[in-house]
């Protein structure tokens, strides 16, 4: 591990740009070619679903037929490029998502719980908003969230020779809070489809919200 001076690396999405093995290889190779030599493959997908055959959590349906994962890794070892798993934290639902039928089912049908909901208790699995329910936030504040990670970490590490486990969208949504059109009056009196809450933003992290959201 490199301690100082700046280095060359990239963000990969294995679940869009591996589609085979000879995929992983021109990866490998294309990083050689622009003096890369860290790499960051996102092992899961932020719809809801990891790039191999988990057994902790939903696995994509191309696992049915071979690892991506393993192929990635292999390649960039045998590369000479330190390579650490890309992992997002709290971006991690749909409810549409397609995953195998061989491994654990999503998230958005076994744990509805852990998904955040908004000031009025929408969850944003049901949002009107197709930006956010297509990639709907973990509450971060659960215990048993924590321990759904802390499983997933040692699941990828045990399983794959990955230099370091990356955490990404260690945050709660990118979107301020809404509301269904009906449950408060739109701004200026306008009827919409959706409507920004008063006040959603920015958060207030005064005492008693601080230890609501604690609660959670």
């Amino acid at each position: 591990m490199r301690l100082s001076g700046f280095r060359h690396a990239v963000w990969m999405d294995i679940h869009r740009d591996i589609q085979s093995r000879e995929d992983a290889a021109a990866f490998a190779d294309w990083c050689q070619r622009q003096h890369i030599d860290l790499a960051f493959p996102c092992v899961n997908h932020c719809t809801g679903f990891m790039t191999y055959a988990s057994d902790i959590a939903p696995r994509s349906p191309v696992t049915d037929a071979w690892d991506p994962t393993a192929a990635v890794v292999e390649q960039c070892r045998k590369a000479g490029i330190e390579t650490h798993a890309w992992v997002c934290i709290a971006n991690w639902g749909s409810k549409e998502v397609q995953v195998s039928a061989a491994g654990p089912r999503p998230l958005s049908q076994t744990h509805r719980d852990w998904f955040c909901v908004d000031q009025t208790g929408v969850s944003m699995l049901d949002s009107p908003d197709l930006e956010v329910s297509r990639m709907s936030f973990l509450n971060l504040c659960r215990a048993d969230v924590h321990d759904f990670h802390v499983r997933l970490c040692g699941e990828v590490l045990d399983r794959y020779e990955f230099d370091g486990y990356h955490l990404h969208y260690i945050r709660f949504t990118y979107k301020p809070a809404r509301a269904i059109a009906g449950k408060k009056e739109a701004f200026a009196g306008e009827k919409k489809p959706v409507v920004e809450l008063e006040g959603s933003a920015p958060f207030s992290f005064d005492e008693p919200t601080l230890r609501a959201f604690q609660g959670e």
